[in-house]
């Protein structure tokens, strides 16, 4: 069964994960970027993130309960993945020090979505109940608060790194 579900899964599946993976493991790396290009990975997971509570969920509100529990949970749990010493600002933008916290979330994320969408496909009937739809509307927020929680902490990093560093001598 397994063998049958790989099998037929479209071929871009596993283009969008080659492309996630190659992204989560350039994270692994120190590196020097700008600010902005920090938000397009989280922005565009949120996004990916969001059409899945939409489109499994609609409005209802327990979905959404749980999914906002978790996302304030996870989070403060992603705040704390970022270290103090991750974020130094530069001349040109910042410097980030390498975490595999970016690759993990991203594969939680993709496996979250990989395998929601082969239960329905399997047994529709059992994403509509109470518990499944409450646990996969938790893991979504999980997976989103802990990539916006790092976002947010490197955010708060970065400008107090701006604040430390007299101009013209950030490294």
């Amino acid at each position: 069964m397994i063998y049958q579900i790989l099998v037929h899964t479209p071929i871009w599946v596993w283009v969008v994960l080659a492309l996630l993976v190659a992204r989560g493991w350039m994270s692994t790396r120190a590196r020097d970027g700008s600010l902005g290009a920090l938000f397009i990975l989280p922005v565009i997971m949120l996004a990916i993130g969001l059409q899945g509570m939409v489109s499994r969920f609609g409005v209802e509100a327990m979905p959404w309960g749980a999914w906002l529990a978790a996302f304030i949970v996870f989070g403060f749990g992603g705040w704390l993945t970022v270290r103090q010493n991750a974020v130094a600002a530069t001349e040109k933008g910042l410097r980030l020090a390498g975490s595999y916290w970016p690759l993990v979330i991203i594969l939680a994320i993709f496996i979250l979505r990989y395998f929601s969408e082969v239960i329905r496909a399997l047994n529709p009937e059992m994403m509509q109940e109470p518990l499944a739809v409450g646990l996969v509307s938790a893991l979504y927020g999980t997976v989103t608060g802990m990539f916006l929680g790092r976002l947010a902490r490197i955010v708060s990093l970065y400008r107090a790194s701006r604040r430390t560093v007299p101009r013209g001598l950030a490294a």
